[in-house]
C-alpha cells in the first residue's frame, strides 16, 4: 500500500496529534481508521476552519481546500485498492 504524498502528509500530521494523547497510530488497512481520517477532513474543509473564522484570505483558503480535496483523493483511492485487496 503506497500513499500518495498530501494523504501522507496529513496521516503524519494526525498520527502526530495523536499521539500527544496517546492514541494508537492510524492503520489505514482498517475501514474504520479510514472513516475516522475521513471525518477529521470533512472537519478541516468546514467554513470555520477553511478560513479561519475569517481571517484567512481568499488565497489561503483556497490552498487549503485544494490540499483537503487531495487528501481526500488519495484516501478514497487508498480504499478502492485496500477494498480490492481484501476481494
Amino acid at each position: 500500500m503506497i500513499l500518495g504524498p498530501n494523504l501522507a502528509h496529513y496521516v503524519k500530521h494526525m498520527n502526530a496529534r495523536r499521539s500527544f494523547f496517546k492514541s494508537p497510530a492510524l492503520d489505514l488497512t482498517r475501514k474504520a481508521d479510514r472513516d475516522a481520517l475521513e471525518g477529521s477532513i470533512d472537519c478541516d474543509m468546514s467554513p470555520e476552519n477553511l478560513h479561519q473564522d475569517g481571517e484567512a484570505s481568499a488565497s489561503v483558503v483556497a490552498r487549503k481546500r485544494s490540499y483537503f480535496n487531495a487528501v481526500l483523493a488519495e484516501l478514497n483511492a487508498l480504499s478502492r485498492e485496500v477494498s480490492k485487496a481484501a476481494a
